[in-house]
């Protein structure tokens, strides 16, 4: 899986006093680095919100980059209004993944 497009599952969302938003759960393909730029979302529009990680934590350790299979917390950079529209269940991507329409 270490091949494929950074996805990272949301599996909690923090706002961290002095840091921003912080969202919490597993890498489940590729790598990412601090200073990478992601796409969060969907949103309830099927868009994705474009940012770049911040920084990056694994067993609260900071570390410069993680890798599939790793638990960890990125620190997103995202502004106030931005950062009320993450919610648990949304998905940290490489490219964002275009909306379907049932």
């Amino acid at each position: 899986k270490i091949g494929r497009n950074f996805e990272f599952l949301i599996d909690g969302v923090y706002n961290i006093t002095g840091v921003g938003l912080v969202v919490g759960g597993f890498v489940n393909a590729g790598k990412a680095g601090v200073g990478d730029t992601v796409f969060v979302g969907p949103l309830n529009d099927g868009s994705y919100l474009k940012t770049a990680i911040k920084s990056a934590q694994i067993s609260r350790t900071s570390v410069k980059s993680v890798i599939s299979g790793n638990v960890a917390g990125l620190s997103l950079a995202l502004s106030k209004d931005q950062r009320k529209m993450i919610r648990k269940g949304m998905a940290v991507l490489e490219t964002p993944i275009p909306a379907t329409r049932a």
